[in-house]
């Protein structure tokens, strides 16, 4: 075999290994704060101590939650990710049944 040949097979290799395991720029993972149909709105209350969250739901109103009161942004953060994946499956439903 010639020596040019052996080193265009081993480009090649390279450039396909590099192809194989190249990494996205963007590689952070989907959240429950990046469904689209789902605004939520947490923010610590100056006030009265605590943190606040609105849950609101852009298909259906009904899935929408008032603002409560939190004692700690743990307790917040739990909150809003429960609320916002249950509006995510009622939306992913709701699109299931319309392409059904």
């Amino acid at each position: 075999m010639k020596l040019s040949k052996i080193r265009r097979i081993i480009r090649e290799e390279v450039v396909n290994h590099w192809q194989r395991n190249v990494v996205t720029v963007g590689n952070d993972p989907y959240s429950y704060e990046d469904y689209p149909e789902v605004d939520v709105d947490m923010y610590a209350d100056t006030y009265g101590g605590g943190h606040l969250v609105t849950i609101t739901c852009d298909f259906d109103d009904s899935l929408s939650e008032p603002t409560r009161r939190f004692p700690t942004e743990a307790d917040a953060k739990a909150y809003a990710k429960e609320k916002s994946e249950t509006v995510h499956r009622a939306f992913l439903a709701s699109q299931s049944d319309i392409n059904s």
